[in-house]
């Protein structure tokens, strides 16, 4: 399962802020992780120049709607190519957690290529 967020043209009024958008996606992640072997990296996209944006936005909705079951841990890499945030989400009982964070920070440390 995966979502995206398409980019749209920039206007010159901000967009509101709506909070049943942020309710709508804990309700989903609260239902992904109902299973508690389940993991999700969300990366913060940077095609249009606002990843810093999404990243700050996430981190706030996960703070603000924080659970116990539900871990987030956080990391950046900085290539020449690019600048990600990036996040793994997992349950807090998952029988396999201290393994998926060491993997995910050891993908980090590759720059996001896969360790041979």
């Amino acid at each position: 399962m995966y979502f995206y967020f398409e980019p749209e043209e920039e206007e010159s009024t901000p967009h509101p802020i709506d909070p049943k958008i942020a309710a709508t996606i804990v309700t989903i992640l609260q239902e992904f992780f109902q299973s508690k072997e389940r993991a999700m990296i969300l990366v913060c996209d940077n095609i249009d120049g606002k990843e810093n944006k999404r990243n700050r936005l996430f981190s706030r909705w996960y703070t603000n709607f924080k659970t116990k079951d539900i871990l987030k841990f956080d990391a950046s890499a900085t290539t020449e190519e690019y600048q990600l945030y990036v996040s793994i989400l997992l349950s807090s009982s998952h029988p396999r957690k201290e393994k998926l964070i060491a993997a995910f920070y050891e993908l980090v440390k590759n720059e996001f290529y896969p360790v041979e």
